[in-house]
C-alpha cells in the first residue's frame, strides 16, 4: 500500500540512493537537469527542517520522494501567466525508484496533494518528456518558461482547483 509521509535526517542515504538513481536514468535520456550537487544534502536538511521533505513508501519500502514548500521566488517572474495570483506549494525534486515509474505512483502523490492543497505549482526541464507528459496527464497547465537562479529556463505548471 502507497503511503506518503516526513522524511526525516534518517532517511537521508536512502534518499540519495533513489536521488542517484535518478541522476543516472536523467543523464542516460539527456536531461540536462539534477546535474553536478544538485539536490544536495543541505538542500534536503533545509526541506526538512521546514518540514517540507516527504518518502513515498509501498508498505516498508522507500519508493521516491518529493520536496514541498509554500513558496520559490524564482516563479514571481514568468513568460507566460500563472492560474491565479492565490498563495500556492511547490514541489520540488520528485523522484521515483525505476522499477516504480510508469506505474501510476505519480497520480497517488498528486491526488494526495490536490486533496490537501487548492494551489499547486511545479516546474520541470522542457527536455524532461517524461516529467511533461505526467504533469499534463495528472491535471496540471502549461503556464510558461521561468528562470532558475543559475538563468536556466524551466517548463512551469500549475494546478487551481
Amino acid at each position: 500500500m502507497i503511503n506518503i509521509v516526513n522524511a526525516d535526517i534518517n532517511d537521508l542515504e536512502e534518499i540519495f540512493k533513489i536521488v542517484n538513481e535518478n541522476k543516472k536514468f536523467l543523464k542516460d535520456h539527456n536531461i540536462p537537469q539534477w546535474l553536478n550537487d544538485y539536490p544536495s544534502e543541505d538542500i534536503f536538511l533545509d526541506d526538512i527542517k521546514h518540514n517540507g521533505l516527504f518518502k513515498i513508501m509501498n508498505d516498508d519500502e522507500m519508493i521516491g520522494l518529493f520536496s514541498q514548500r509554500n513558496y520559490e521566488d524564482t516563479y514571481d517572474v514568468i513568460d507566460g501567466k500563472w492560474s491565479s495570483d492565490n498563495d500556492y506549494i511547490v514541489i520540488h525534486r520528485m523522484a521515483l525508484k525505476n522499477d516504480y515509474k510508469g506505474k501510476g505512483i505519480a497520480k497517488i502523490v498528486f491526488d494526495y496533494l490536490k486533496k490537501k492543497h487548492s494551489y499547486i505549482r511545479i516546474d520541470t526541464h522542457e527536455l524532461n518528456t517524461f516529467m511533461n507528459k505526467c504533469l499534463i496527464k495528472n491535471g496540471f497547465k502549461y503556464c510558461g518558461i521561468i528562470k532558475l537562479h543559475d538563468n536556466s529556463l524551466r517548463n512551469a505548471y500549475d494546478y487551481l482547483i
